[in-house]
Parts: C-alpha cells; structure tokens; sequence
C-alpha cells in the first residue's frame, strides 16, 4: 500500500481511543436491550446482559489508561462517559428489573427500587465516590450483581427486600471497598479471581433452569470470591482507619 493512505501514528492511536469509547459506550446499548428483555420476563436474557456489561465495564478502563485515552482524545471525558454508563447498568437497570419481576412483594417494588436509586444517586455524586489512592468510598453501587443473585439463589422475597435495604445503608457508612483493576493490594490476585467468578456466575446463569443444581452449586461457589473481596475491603478499610 502506498504510503500515502497509511495512518500516521497519532491518527492510529486516535482510532484506538475512539474504538474504547465506543466500546465503554455499547455498554448503555446492553443496559437498554436488558430493559426490554425484562419487560418481556426474559431473565436469563437479562441476567446475561448484565454480566456482558460487567465484563465490558471490567475491560474498558484498562484498555483505556493502556492506550492513554484521556491524552489522546482529550475533549471526551471517559471518565464521565463510564459513570453514565454505569449508572444505567450498575443502578437504573436493576431499579427496572424489581419493578418488573417478581423478586419483591408487590407493594415494596416501587419504594424498593426508589431507595435503590435514590442512594445510587447520592453515591456517584460523591467527589470523593472513587478516592485518588483507588478505592470506592460507600458501597459501589453493585445492585446488578445483587439482583443476578437473588434471582439465582432464589431468595424469599422477604430476605430480597431486606437486602436491598441492607446494602442502601451501606451506601452512606464510609467502608473503602477495593477498586479491582486498580486498587494496588494484591490486584493481580483480585484480577484473577474476578475473571473466574465471572466465568462461574455465567456459568450458573446458563445452566438455569435445566440445571437447577448445578446452577445453584456454581453461585454459591462464586460467592468465596466475594467473600474475599468483603474481607480484603474490610481488612483495608480498618488499616486505614488505623484500627489495626
């Protein structure tokens, strides 16, 4: 090919930053077919959904510092374009799932999924949401997880509720949570462990409901890494605050 039609190298590393925005950017379009596969009742469709934005949202910010995004193509704001994002998918999207399933008694949907947003909101609007040493400050926001569970452990939807109010608070008690592509405390072990629960918690996803045990087995296998992952923010947190 002649030169001449060959990119230069800023144009190429321009055309890399654009493809991660549209990349952190598809994950609204996944947000949106996930509402409408949940207006439709289709739950492993929407459990599966959720989980493709997960991976997309674990990719992204890394592919984004690799290719220095924010130097690149410096009118963007990724970081604002993710926290958009992840808002439709982290929070709108599960707050849409309660209101549309039936893993809530009827007359707490609407409250349910408002307490769910509302404190979202409070959490992303946070200055400090995501600390400059890489921590999430108040629970981060992972209700689309939550909600994946409750539909896979098949909770009473009693204990649902319960929880839904459970993690709200946690929203506003200042608890460190790890950061797990960046937080520096043994983040290639959290990187490792986030990409088997993923494939475990996918896995557990497609078996249901033909495989119910099976199913069932590999979610609560999945659930030691969040053991961790709870552990090590604690442990964190207490350090931090110097209590050890």
């Amino acid at each position: 090919m002649p030169e001449k039609f060959l990119p230069d190298g800023g144009s190429l590393d321009k055309a890399k930053a654009g493809l991660v925005h549209v990349l952190t950017a598809f994950g609204s379009i996944i947000g949106l077919l996930a509402c409408a596969a949940a207006v439709q009742g289709e739950w492993t469709t929407v459990q599966v959904l959720i989980l493709l934005a997960v991976a997309i949202d674990s990719a992204d910010g890394t592919l984004a510092r690799k290719l220095k995004v924010k130097q690149t193509i410096p009118r963007i704001d990724g970081a604002l374009m993710d926290n958009l994002v992840d808002f439709i998918n982290y929070c709108f999207l599960p707050a849409f799932i309660l209101l549309f399933s039936n893993l809530l008694p009827v007359q707490a949907r609407l409250a349910a999924a408002s307490l769910l947003l509302l404190s979202s909101c409070y959490q992303f609007s946070q200055t400090d949401a995501k600390t400059r040493d890489c921590y999430f400050r108040g629970f981060p926001s992972y209700w689309n997880v939550l909600v994946v569970y409750l539909f896979l452990l098949e909770t009473s939807a009693a204990v649902n509720l319960a929880a839904i109010i459970a993690f709200a608070i946690l929203v506003f008690i200042p608890i460190y949570y790890v950061y797990p592509s960046r937080t520096p405390t043994l983040r290639s072990l959290t990187l490792g462990l986030s990409a088997a629960w993923l494939l475990l918690i996918l896995s557990a996803v497609l078996l249901q409901p033909a495989y119910a045990e099976a199913s069932r087995l590999a979610a609560l296998f999945s659930l030691l890494f969040i053991v961790y992952y709870l552990a090590l923010s604690l442990f964190l947190s207490a350090k931090r605050y110097g209590f050890i």
